[in-house]
Formats: structure tokens, sequence, C-alpha cells
């Protein structure tokens, strides 16, 4: 899903392209590199990978040419994993960072042209677990004083007819 967010900033008329992809496992060159490859195309400039599947050493494999920031939060296995990527362009500060040891969330705080933003990206378990969104959402501050981009696959549905067996 790619979505274009306007802000506000000093920096008047700047707007920003999201892209949010579950994956399912970038483990394979060939693949990470479509995927690359056509985030790229998109024109994403901020994006949020679900089920990364890759182990904490491999993710730099995930910094080629467009991506100038990478956080990422994995698993201690080849599973789960997400990382939010961020284009060259984009004058990103980053003051904080939480990664979930489970590979299910990655929360990073800071800011571009002085206006502050959390940046949220969420593989929720896809069974029901209350606990796992009470800890996410203690875990995100600071809502009063900065945007909340929030991507992910919240692994939910809307109505019953949107889930198949």
């Amino acid at each position: 899903m790619v979505s274009q967010l306007n802000i506000n900033t000093q920096q008047a008329g700047y707007s920003f392209k999201f892209c949010s992809w579950n994956c399912k496992g970038l483990n394979q060159p060939i693949k990470r590199s479509k995927v690359l490859h056509h985030l790229q195309f998109l024109g994403a400039q901020v994006v949020f990978l679900q089920e990364t599947h890759l182990k904490i050493s491999d993710h730099f494999r995930l910094r080629k040419g467009w991506v100038g920031q990478l956080y990422h939060s994995t698993f201690n296995s080849k599973v789960r994993g997400v990382a939010i990527l961020i284009h060259k362009s984009v004058p990103f500060v980053s003051s904080k960072v939480i990664a979930d040891q489970n590979g299910r969330f990655i929360i990073v705080s800071g800011s571009i042209w002085n206006t502050k933003f959390i940046f949220a990206n969420v593989y929720a378990p896809n069974w029901d677990d209350p606990n796992f969104f009470s800890i996410l959402f203690t875990k995100i501050s600071d809502l009063s004083s900065h945007y909340l981009v929030l991507g992910g696959d919240f692994n939910c549905w809307l109505r019953p007819l949107d889930r198949s067996s």
C-alpha cells in the first residue's frame, strides 16, 4: 500500500510518500532486489516492511542505493522481523529507537525540519493477543508532541466477511 502525506513544516508544500508492505521474507537476493527496486520505482520515501525474516547480521542487505537510514527489529530465527527504510532525501534525525525483541515492532522518534514524528511499524501476531497491543501502545509515547505515522500488518479484520478460513 502506498500513500502520500502532506506535511505542514517550515518547508511549505513538501510531501512524503509512505509505503507499507508485508514481504513474506527477504532472504532471497533476487526477491530482495526486486522489492527494493519496486519501492524505488514507486517513489517511496519512508517504507514499512513486515515479515523480513532476516537475521540481525543480514539487515545491512536492505541498505541499497536510495536507502539512507535503516531501522529494524528481528527475532532469534528467520521469522517475523520489521524494518523502516528512509530515503536519502528525507532529512530525518532520529532521537529514540525502540525495537521489540520478538521482531514484532520498531518505533523510531525523531524530527524533520523541527517537526517531531514517530514512525512505528507493526507485524502483529496472527492470533488474538490483546496484551500485544497494550504493550505496543504503551511504548508509543509522546503522542501529544509528535505526529504518529503507523504502518504495518495488524493481522486483523474489520468485518467477519473480510476473513478467509
